[in-house]
């Protein structure tokens, strides 16, 4: 069975005291009992729990036998009318109806502060919860929107690989073409010079003077006309490179975009919609849906008010909207 609590241990003024000291007329929690009794003033002191019975029924004083009537808020005690008159002059004393009534009015009041107060504590909890859950559900669309956007820039990435090096290829092949016709006419004109050659050689060395003379118009405007031939002249090929932009991180970001953590600063005549996390807006729907996309006009504190079409004046928290588009994309 549990032990009655008198009041606060008068000695230490902190531990609940279970037991009362009959000479000193003083409470006293367990611990304090025994350094109470080690003194030796008070060794012959009776400490028990007896005044405990006080709780149960209007008692009798343990120091006058008389019935208690009065409660001393000064000392936590009850008391007879003795004892009042000689400890408790200039305490706090109320009869013990009184006190109980005031008791119980504080209690009464404490318990609805308390009351109020979970109340209030149990509406946060329900606030941060359903916070949670949106704030999740927010979190998952961002994170389909950058893998959606990753996806897009690969495969504008792809393609665009593809379009440098087809263009590459393109490019070799129409040089690679030119640089064989002009070798193919080189060579022709090449080896007509060398069949030349051989022909003049072969004149010089056999054919007799008269011959010579008379066969000499025929090479010469064989020789003449290849010599007015034109010759190609060596032209290196231009080279193909290849123009790398920037590869730091700001590059990336600036392609990309970046994930910045915060909220956003909304701007008069930025263009905003209810996030798709938001069930219930706290000043309901009106006739705005997730689809409706409005303009700010006005934020006060987390307060933002948008006229849409379908609504003009709506107010919600900032935090159920989200940026569609910049006001300053306007301009």
């Amino acid at each position: 069975m549990a032990n009655h609590v008198l009041g606060i241990c008068t000695e230490c003024t902190k531990a609940n005291g279970e037991e009362f000291c009959l000479e000193c007329e003083v409470i006293l929690c367990s611990k304090c009992k025994l350094s109470h009794l080690k003194r030796k003033s008070n060794r012959k002191h009776h400490v028990d729990k007896s005044y405990s019975k006080i709780l149960d029924k209007r008692p009798s004083c343990l120091i006058h036998s008389k019935e208690v009537v009065f409660y001393c808020s000064s000392c936590c005690l009850l008391i007879c009318p003795s004892c009042m008159l000689e400890k408790h002059k200039q305490h706090d004393v109320d009869e013990i109806e009184n006190a109980v009534s005031k008791k119980k009015e504080g209690i009464s009041s404490e318990k609805v502060d308390l009351e109020s107060r979970s109340e209030n504590v149990k509406q946060i909890v329900d606030d941060l919860n359903v916070f949670e859950e949106a704030y999740k559900i927010d979190n998952a669309t961002l994170k389909k929107v950058i893998k959606v956007r990753g996806d897009t820039l690969k495969a504008l990435i792809d393609k665009h690989t593809e379009t440098l090096v087809e263009r590459v290829t393109l490019e070799e092949s129409s040089q690679m073409t030119r640089k064989s016709e002009e070798v193919y006419k080189l060579e022709d004109t090449k080896l007509l010079c060398d069949l030349q050659i051989e022909r003049l050689k072969g004149s010089l060395e056999n054919t007799k003077d008269i011959d010579i003379l008379l066969s000499y118009g025929e090479w010469e405007e064989d020789v003449q006309h290849l010599k007015t031939r034109e010759i190609i002249e060596f032209k290196p090929i231009p080279p193909i490179r290849f123009s790398e932009p920037g590869k730091d991180e700001d590059t990336i970001k600036e392609l990309f975009g970046a994930v910045e953590i915060g909220f956003f600063k909304l701007q008069e005549g930025d263009h905003v919609r209810i996030k798709l996390s938001v069930t219930e807006p706290i000043n309901g729907w009106g006739d705005v849906t997730h689809d409706s996309i409005g303009i700010v006009r006005g934020v006060n504190d987390d307060i933002v008010t948008v006229d849409f079409k379908e609504f003009s004046g709506w107010e919600a928290f900032v935090s159920e909207v989200e940026l569609v588009k910049s006001g300053n994309e306007d301009q």
